[in-house]
């Protein structure tokens, strides 16, 4: 009994040791990890998702489509219905014109075409008769027509001429009748009879007859008369010389007085109606005023289109190699959003205010509608690059030193250095292009702390650093 006593006094006495060890041991334990508590860092893990680089910058409303209406003739402005600043829509009649003047300007471009047909007719109607009539037409110089004219006449005084020497014939036929009666080659006797009397009597009138006859000849008067006109154009070519060049110059003038006249009556007929808005816009600019009479060649009103709307932007050098033609951008005008492409970038750069290089750009303005003002400020982010389920890495978890752009990792809860190839850069994120995988922790906040092989815990976990084996 006494050792069965014992046995059991000794096993509970190991017992009791056992349990007292153990729980120094874990006294120990948590004493030993109570000392050390990992400083912790924020973290953000590599992802997976799309990433969409822009530019962006500031610029300002304009129209992409400007009409300014010129008159070039003289009219009295009769309404003027708009006021610079005053929206219009395509249709809107915005300036008339007096009727009445315009009739009377038609009526008098009118009479300066009949007047100046009139004296080119007078000009040339009588030599361009003659010329027609005598074959004049053909020859070039004033010295071949005259001495065409010249021939002509002898020609026709040689008819006349002729035909007066066979009325002079006639003549002496006559007188010699009358004085050979019985055309013996004698004289008549003196004493005649009554048949003889009469045959007298009949001899001296036709000798009258014939006198009369040629002195009325009525082809003689007319070639008379045509000796007398080619004589008169003679005259007139040798005083006045109307050469080629004069009918050239009256004929000119009075083409120049036609054209003149036709542009004035078209011009008056294309404002007839009056000047009509072409498309939906605003006033810009307006000189007319009810009354005046429009001075040719001016400007009467100005209208920018707010259907055709653009945005101005200077782009710097350090962003002009990113920014394309045909790019998409969101514009933000009033706080309302708009779509827009790039639509052309200037050849040459200027000088902005501060002196730097800028490159003037216009962006189009895709859906524009009646909020938009002209000439307000617009925030434009260009979409220069994208990607789709790339890797993402935050900016500020990004470094640069000397030796090139690199994360810090946490792996195991130790600071690791990579190196690492970034891309297509957001205001947020960065595509990575090599050096990191997804689901890597990396550091986001780095201060001077921060080393690589320190031992962290990334803030989430706030754990316990627990050795690795």
């Amino acid at each position: 009994m006494k050792e069965k006593k014992k046995s059991r006094k000794w096993i509970r006495n190991i017992i009791i040791i056992a349990a007292v060890a153990g729980v120094l041991g874990t006294l120990y334990a948590r004493a030993q990890r109570a000392g050390s508590v990992l400083p912790v860092v924020e973290t953000a893990r590599i992802e997976r998702g799309d990433i969409n680089q822009t530019v962006s910058i500031s610029g300002t409303v304009v129209t992409d489509e400007t009409k300014t209406f010129f008159i070039d003739l003289a009219a009295e402005v009769a309404t003027v219905t708009p006021s610079v600043g005053d929206a219009v829509k395509a249709g809107d009649i915005l300036i008339t014109y007096n009727q009445e003047k315009l009739d009377t300007a038609v009526k008098q471009a009118q009479l300066n075409k009949q007047q100046a047909a009139g004296s080119y007719a007078d000009t040339t109607y009588y030599s361009n008769k003659v010329f027609q009539q005598y074959g004049l037409s053909s020859f070039k110089t004033v010295d071949e027509q005259i001495d065409h004219i010249d021939a002509w006449i002898d020609q026709i005084q040689q008819q006349i001429t002729a035909k007066q020497q066979r009325y002079t014939d006639t003549y002496h036929e006559f007188q010699s009748f009358q004085l050979d009666p019985d055309e013996n080659g004698e004289a008549g006797d003196q004493q005649m009879n009554k048949e003889s009397m009469q045959r007298q009597l009949t001899m001296q009138q036709a000798m009258l007859d014939n006198q009369n006859a040629m002195q009325n000849d009525e082809e003689i008067r007319s070639w008379t008369r045509q000796i007398e006109e080619l004589n008169q154009l003679k005259a007139d070519l040798s005083q006045t010389r109307l050469t080629d060049g004069a009918k050239s110059a009256a004929a000119a003038a009075k083409q120049l007085t036609d054209i003149n006249a036709n542009e004035t009556i078209d011009s008056i007929e294309k404002v007839r109606e009056g000047i009509v808005a072409p498309f939906n816009g605003v006033v810009t600019a307006l000189t007319a005023v009810e009354g005046m009479t429009t001075v040719p060649g001016s400007s009467l009103i100005t209208i920018e289109s707010t259907e055709k709307i653009k945005v101005i932007v200077n782009v710097t050098k350090y962003d002009m190699e990113k920014v394309k033609e045909g790019q998409d951008v969101t514009v933000t005008i009033a706080g309302n959003e708009y779509n827009g492409r790039v639509s052309k970038i200037a050849k040459t750069a200027t000088r902005n205010e501060r002196g730097g290089s800028v490159v003037s750009t216009e962006i189009d303005i895709l859906n524009p509608d009646a909020a938009i003002v002209l000439g307000l400020e617009a925030d434009t982010d260009i979409s220069t690059a994208s990607k789709k389920d790339v890797l993402l890495i935050p900016i500020e978890a990004i470094n640069m030193d000397s030796d090139g752009t690199f994360a810090y990792v946490l792996e195991n809860n130790t600071v690791v250095r990579r190196d690492i190839e970034t891309g297509v850069a957001s205001d947020m994120y960065e595509e990575v292009v090599s050096g990191l995988n997804e689901g890597d922790l990396v550091l986001t906040s780095i201060s001077s702390d921060i080393t690589e092989g320190m031992q962290a815990q990334p803030k989430e976990d706030e754990g316990i650093w627990e050795p690795v084996e």
